[in-house]
Protein backbone atom coordinates (compact mmCIF):
# COMPACT_ATOMS: atom_id res chain seq x y z
CA UNK A 1 0.00 0.00 0.00
CA UNK A 2 1.87 3.65 -0.96
CA UNK A 3 1.82 6.92 1.19
CA UNK A 4 -1.30 8.13 -0.58
CA UNK A 5 -3.61 5.57 0.53
CA UNK A 6 -2.43 5.54 3.55
CA UNK A 7 -2.47 9.10 4.20
CA UNK A 8 -6.38 8.34 2.86
CA UNK A 9 -6.94 5.62 5.08
CA UNK A 10 -5.45 8.05 8.39
CA UNK A 11 -7.67 11.04 7.28
CA UNK A 12 -10.87 8.94 7.50
CA UNK A 13 -10.31 7.11 10.38
CA UNK A 14 -9.65 11.04 11.91
CA UNK A 15 -13.00 12.43 10.41
CA UNK A 16 -14.78 9.68 11.28
CA UNK A 17 -13.86 9.36 14.92
CA UNK A 18 -14.60 13.28 15.08
CA UNK A 19 -18.20 13.09 13.13
CA UNK A 20 -18.71 10.02 15.77
CA UNK A 21 -18.21 12.21 18.92
CA UNK A 22 -19.66 15.63 17.33
CA UNK A 23 -22.22 14.46 14.93
CA UNK A 24 -20.75 16.55 12.15
CA UNK A 25 -17.74 17.12 10.50
CA UNK A 26 -17.11 14.16 8.46
CA UNK A 27 -17.22 15.70 5.50
CA UNK A 28 -15.81 18.96 5.56
CA UNK A 29 -12.57 17.74 7.66
CA UNK A 30 -11.99 15.05 5.05
CA UNK A 31 -12.46 17.41 2.22
CA UNK A 32 -10.10 19.73 3.89
CA UNK A 33 -7.34 17.26 4.54
CA UNK A 34 -7.59 15.69 1.24
CA UNK A 35 -7.28 18.54 -0.94
CA UNK A 36 -3.33 18.88 1.05
CA UNK A 37 -2.65 16.32 -1.96
CA UNK A 38 -5.36 15.54 -4.32
CA UNK A 39 -7.51 17.65 -6.48
CA UNK A 40 -10.94 19.26 -5.02
CA UNK A 41 -13.26 17.48 -6.65
CA UNK A 42 -11.69 14.25 -5.99
CA UNK A 43 -11.47 14.97 -2.62
CA UNK A 44 -15.18 15.42 -2.16
CA UNK A 45 -15.74 12.46 -4.27
CA UNK A 46 -13.83 10.40 -1.66
CA UNK A 47 -16.76 11.73 1.03
CA UNK A 48 -19.48 10.81 -0.75
CA UNK A 49 -20.02 6.91 -0.18
CA UNK A 50 -18.77 6.88 3.44
CA UNK A 51 -20.72 10.09 4.35
CA UNK A 52 -23.69 8.44 2.64
CA UNK A 53 -23.29 5.12 4.92
CA UNK A 54 -22.72 6.56 8.34
CA UNK A 55 -26.03 9.43 7.64
CA UNK A 56 -27.97 6.22 6.65
CA UNK A 57 -26.79 4.18 9.27
CA UNK A 58 -28.12 7.19 11.66
CA UNK A 59 -30.62 8.48 10.15
CA UNK A 60 -32.41 4.52 10.62
CA UNK A 61 -31.61 4.66 14.14
CA UNK A 62 -34.31 7.44 14.60
CA UNK A 63 -37.92 8.88 14.24
CA UNK A 64 -40.18 7.33 11.62
CA UNK A 65 -38.74 8.13 8.19
CA UNK A 66 -42.26 8.71 6.74
CA UNK A 67 -43.54 11.13 9.33
CA UNK A 68 -40.16 12.57 8.82
CA UNK A 69 -40.32 13.70 4.85
CA UNK A 70 -43.62 14.51 5.36
CA UNK A 71 -42.96 16.95 8.28
CA UNK A 72 -40.14 18.69 6.64
CA UNK A 73 -41.08 18.03 2.63
CA UNK A 74 -40.35 21.67 1.97
CA UNK A 75 -37.25 22.25 3.81
CA UNK A 76 -35.87 19.02 2.31
CA UNK A 77 -37.00 19.63 -0.79
CA UNK A 78 -35.35 23.09 -1.04
CA UNK A 79 -32.50 21.76 0.37
CA UNK A 80 -31.99 19.25 -2.29
CA UNK A 81 -33.05 21.87 -4.98
CA UNK A 82 -29.82 23.82 -3.68
CA UNK A 83 -27.72 20.63 -3.87
CA UNK A 84 -28.40 20.16 -7.42
CA UNK A 85 -27.34 23.72 -8.51
CA UNK A 86 -24.50 23.22 -6.18
CA UNK A 87 -23.36 20.17 -7.92
CA UNK A 88 -23.09 22.22 -11.47
CA UNK A 89 -20.96 24.89 -9.03
CA UNK A 90 -18.99 22.36 -8.23
CA UNK A 91 -18.08 20.52 -11.96
CA UNK A 92 -17.73 24.18 -13.58
CA UNK A 93 -16.04 26.52 -10.98
CA UNK A 94 -12.42 26.23 -10.73
CA UNK A 95 -11.17 23.96 -7.61
CA UNK A 96 -9.35 27.42 -6.08
CA UNK A 97 -12.77 29.32 -6.08
CA UNK A 98 -14.50 26.71 -3.89
CA UNK A 99 -11.48 25.62 -2.06
CA UNK A 100 -11.23 29.67 -0.62
CA UNK A 101 -15.31 29.50 -0.15
CA UNK A 102 -14.92 26.49 2.04
CA UNK A 103 -12.00 28.08 4.15
CA UNK A 104 -14.42 30.91 4.38
CA UNK A 105 -17.43 29.40 5.07
CA UNK A 106 -15.44 27.39 7.84
CA UNK A 107 -14.02 30.47 9.38
CA UNK A 108 -17.04 32.48 9.59
CA UNK A 109 -19.04 29.23 11.48
CA UNK A 110 -15.88 28.98 14.15
CA UNK A 111 -15.84 32.54 14.94
CA UNK A 112 -19.26 32.49 15.36
CA UNK A 113 -19.41 29.95 17.66
CA UNK A 114 -16.25 30.75 19.95
CA UNK A 115 -17.31 34.52 19.76
CA UNK A 116 -21.01 34.18 19.84
CA UNK A 117 -21.57 30.89 21.51
CA UNK A 118 -24.78 32.11 22.50
CA UNK A 119 -26.25 32.56 18.84
CA UNK A 120 -25.35 28.74 17.81
CA UNK A 121 -29.30 28.79 19.32
CA UNK A 122 -30.92 31.23 17.32
CA UNK A 123 -34.47 32.65 17.71
CA UNK A 124 -36.92 31.25 16.00
CA UNK A 125 -37.47 32.23 12.20
CA UNK A 126 -39.87 32.15 10.30
CA UNK A 127 -40.64 29.39 7.66
CA UNK A 128 -39.26 31.69 4.44
CA UNK A 129 -36.27 32.30 6.12
CA UNK A 130 -35.60 28.50 7.16
CA UNK A 131 -36.72 27.09 4.00
CA UNK A 132 -34.59 29.65 2.32
CA UNK A 133 -31.45 29.06 4.45
CA UNK A 134 -32.03 24.94 3.69
CA UNK A 135 -31.77 26.29 -0.20
CA UNK A 136 -28.73 27.96 0.38
CA UNK A 137 -26.95 25.42 2.42
CA UNK A 138 -27.56 22.31 -0.34
CA UNK A 139 -25.83 24.88 -2.50
CA UNK A 140 -22.88 25.44 -0.01
CA UNK A 141 -23.05 21.75 0.93
CA UNK A 142 -22.45 20.10 -2.79
CA UNK A 143 -20.46 22.82 -3.93
CA UNK A 144 -17.85 22.48 -1.23
CA UNK A 145 -19.00 19.68 1.54
CA UNK A 146 -19.73 22.60 3.89
CA UNK A 147 -23.69 22.51 4.38
CA UNK A 148 -23.72 21.48 8.32
CA UNK A 149 -23.05 25.35 9.62
CA UNK A 150 -25.42 26.68 7.30
CA UNK A 151 -28.04 24.12 7.45
CA UNK A 152 -28.03 23.75 11.48
CA UNK A 153 -28.75 27.52 11.93
CA UNK A 154 -31.77 26.70 10.30
CA UNK A 155 -32.75 23.36 12.32
CA UNK A 156 -31.72 24.62 15.50
CA UNK A 157 -33.96 28.06 14.59
CA UNK A 158 -37.01 25.66 14.50
CA UNK A 159 -36.85 24.46 17.92
CA UNK A 160 -37.47 20.64 17.75
CA UNK A 161 -36.64 17.97 19.54
CA UNK A 162 -32.42 17.32 19.84
CA UNK A 163 -33.03 13.87 18.08
CA UNK A 164 -35.42 14.78 15.29
CA UNK A 165 -33.12 18.06 14.36
CA UNK A 166 -30.10 15.35 13.92
CA UNK A 167 -32.32 13.34 11.71
CA UNK A 168 -33.70 16.06 9.51
CA UNK A 169 -30.18 16.90 8.95
CA UNK A 170 -28.98 13.31 8.05
CA UNK A 171 -31.74 13.24 6.01
CA UNK A 172 -30.65 16.73 3.92
CA UNK A 173 -26.77 15.16 4.33
CA UNK A 174 -27.99 11.63 2.53
CA UNK A 175 -30.10 13.82 -0.61
CA UNK A 176 -27.29 16.06 -0.51
CA UNK A 177 -24.89 13.24 -1.25
CA UNK A 178 -27.08 11.60 -3.79
CA UNK A 179 -27.29 14.68 -5.46
CA UNK A 180 -23.54 15.43 -5.93
CA UNK A 181 -22.78 11.05 -6.62
CA UNK A 182 -25.61 11.70 -9.70
CA UNK A 183 -24.38 15.16 -10.83
CA UNK A 184 -20.87 13.72 -11.02
CA UNK A 185 -21.55 10.30 -12.67
CA UNK A 186 -24.11 11.59 -14.90
CA UNK A 187 -21.68 14.75 -15.73
CA UNK A 188 -18.87 12.28 -16.37
CA UNK A 189 -16.50 13.60 -13.62
CA UNK A 190 -16.76 10.61 -11.42
CA UNK A 191 -13.17 9.97 -10.66
CA UNK A 192 -13.01 6.29 -9.57
CA UNK A 193 -13.61 2.76 -11.57
CA UNK A 194 -13.98 -0.74 -10.43
CA UNK A 195 -10.50 -0.97 -10.12
CA UNK A 196 -10.90 1.71 -6.72
CA UNK A 197 -13.93 -0.82 -5.17
CA UNK A 198 -11.61 -2.13 -2.79
CA UNK A 199 -10.14 0.70 -1.52
CA UNK A 200 -13.66 2.72 -1.44
CA UNK A 201 -14.80 -0.50 0.02
CA UNK A 202 -11.90 -0.43 3.12
CA UNK A 203 -12.87 3.85 3.52
CA UNK A 204 -15.77 2.71 3.76
CA UNK A 205 -15.95 -0.01 6.63
CA UNK A 206 -13.32 2.30 8.24
CA UNK A 207 -15.45 5.09 8.86
CA UNK A 208 -17.95 3.09 9.97
CA UNK A 209 -15.90 1.53 12.68
CA UNK A 210 -14.10 4.66 13.88
CA UNK A 211 -17.66 6.43 13.64
CA UNK A 212 -19.07 3.71 16.02
CA UNK A 213 -16.16 4.33 18.29
CA UNK A 214 -16.62 8.09 18.71
CA UNK A 215 -19.96 7.29 19.14
CA UNK A 216 -19.44 5.22 22.11
CA UNK A 217 -16.82 7.49 23.23
CA UNK A 218 -19.23 10.88 23.08
CA UNK A 219 -20.71 10.17 26.35
CA UNK A 220 -17.17 10.50 28.79
CA UNK A 221 -16.27 13.58 27.31
CA UNK A 222 -17.04 16.67 28.26
CA UNK A 223 -18.74 18.45 25.76
CA UNK A 224 -17.65 21.94 26.06
CA UNK A 225 -13.96 20.82 25.90
CA UNK A 226 -14.76 18.68 23.08
CA UNK A 227 -16.70 21.57 21.06
CA UNK A 228 -13.46 24.03 21.74
CA UNK A 229 -11.18 21.39 20.34
CA UNK A 230 -13.10 21.01 17.08
CA UNK A 231 -13.36 24.38 16.91
CA UNK A 232 -9.43 24.94 17.53
CA UNK A 233 -9.08 22.12 14.71
CA UNK A 234 -11.59 23.85 12.03
CA UNK A 235 -9.57 27.24 12.49
CA UNK A 236 -6.45 25.69 11.82
CA UNK A 237 -7.68 23.57 9.03
CA UNK A 238 -9.70 26.83 6.89
CA UNK A 239 -6.12 28.48 7.85
CA UNK A 240 -4.04 26.35 6.01
CA UNK A 241 -6.42 26.10 3.43
CA UNK A 242 -6.13 29.74 2.81
CA UNK A 243 -2.12 29.94 3.54
CA UNK A 244 -2.43 27.06 0.00
CA UNK A 245 -4.96 29.15 -1.64
CA UNK A 246 -4.36 32.87 -1.53
CA UNK A 247 -0.64 32.30 -3.10
CA UNK A 248 -2.57 30.49 -6.24
CA UNK A 249 -4.85 33.65 -6.30
CA UNK A 250 -2.14 36.43 -6.37
CA UNK A 251 -0.75 34.51 -9.17
CA UNK A 252 -3.72 33.84 -11.20
CA UNK A 253 -4.19 37.79 -11.10
CA UNK A 254 -0.96 38.36 -11.69
CA UNK A 255 -0.98 36.17 -15.37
Amino acid sequence: MDVLSLALLAIVAFAALLQGLSGFAFPMLMTMLLTLFMPFQTAVAWTILPSLLLNGVSLLQGVDLRTLVRRYAVFAGLATLGSLLGVYVLLLVEALWLQLLLAVVMIWYVGRAWLKPAQLNPPPMPPWQMNGLGFVAGIVGSATNAMAPILMIALLAMKKDRRETIQVANLCFILSKLCQFTGMYVGGQWPFTWADSGMMLAVCVLALLLWLVGHKWQQRLSPVLFQKVVLLMLAAMAVLQLWQSLPLLWLKFQV
